[in-house]
């Protein structure tokens, strides 16, 4: 691959689909194993939104050179609630440049009034990375006393398999099992967003109800499927509109996978 920087910049429209945003909300409550009052369009649908836009603008993000695509962060804000059924207009802007890419998704609606902004960020790296970043892991720190725990269920192929389905995401690292394991892989990766997306019924049952209005989340190492993970929740300093929180996900009450920091508002 070049060093030189591969640009993109691609509008299209893009549709809320309910169906697959009310199998997203019952896939997510499946996986952390509460129930609770997730919004009819959870907040994560935003990067299925995102993929549709990838798709759409046919930029395939391949190295060709054997190298893997590696989620390493994504940000997301959401200045209202999803309608199912809506149109919104779409920018996706690209940039590839080895070893990293970035896309930012922006949507609009028919007023043209912003409805969300997704900022991903994208590394071509190795297996021997994924690797290199489970044996290099390091537990978290010690949570305070005022701090909410809550463990997921094992995150099983079946639920893997059904979010590639409804989230758009097929990236073979998530789906192609013969893939990971010639790659020298124990098994399959949980995609990072599903992990991601469990912030949002794990904060409703911590007591912090309101419009989850920002996710910034950073990935430090790969979660395999059939494993659990535990979300532990601190609340940051707040107003008295909009209530803070540290997110640290650790895999099966052990290291960290990744830190998430979130935005509610009341």
């Amino acid at each position: 691959m070049s060093d030189e920087a591969t640009l993109v910049s691609h509008g299209c429209d893009l549709h809320v689909d309910g169906a697959a945003a009310g199998r997203l909300a019952a896939l997510l409550s499946e996986a952390l194993g509460v129930g609770g009052p997730l919004p009819a369009v959870p907040f994560i649908f935003a990067m299925r939104l995102a993929a549709d836009a990838v798709a759409s603008a046919a930029w395939a993000d391949d190295t060709g050179d054997g190298r893997i695509l590696l989620h390493e962060s994504q940000t997301i804000r959401s200045f209202r609630p999803l309608a199912a059924g809506e149109t919104l207009s779409a920018v996706l802007e690209g940039r590839r440049q080895a070893p990293t890419s970035g896309l930012v998704m922006t949507a609009a609606d028919g007023a043209g009034l912003p409805v969300i902004e997704a900022t991903t960020r994208l590394r071509h790296g190795t297996a021997a990375m994924l690797l290199a970043a489970r044996s290099g892991m390091k537990s978290p720190a010690r949570a305070n006393a005022e701090a909410f725990s809550i463990q997921s269920r094992p995150l099983t192929a079946s639920i893997v398999d059904a979010y590639a389905e409804t989230s758009g995401d097929a990236n073979p690292l998530h789906t192609d099992e013969i893939l990971v394991r010639s790659l020298g892989l124990p098994a399959r990766i949980v995609h990072g967003m599903l992990i991601a997306g469990l912030a949002e019924p794990a904060l409703l049952a911590a007591g912090m109800a309101g419009r989850l209005s920002e996710l910034r989340v950073r990935f430090i190492a790969p979660v395999y499927v059939g494993e659990n993970v535990r979300l532990t929740i601190t609340r940051q300093p707040s107003t008295e509109t909009a209530r803070k929180a540290r997110i640290v996900v650790s895999i099966d009450e052990g290291p960290v996978a990744c830190i998430a920091d979130a935005l509610v508002e009341a």
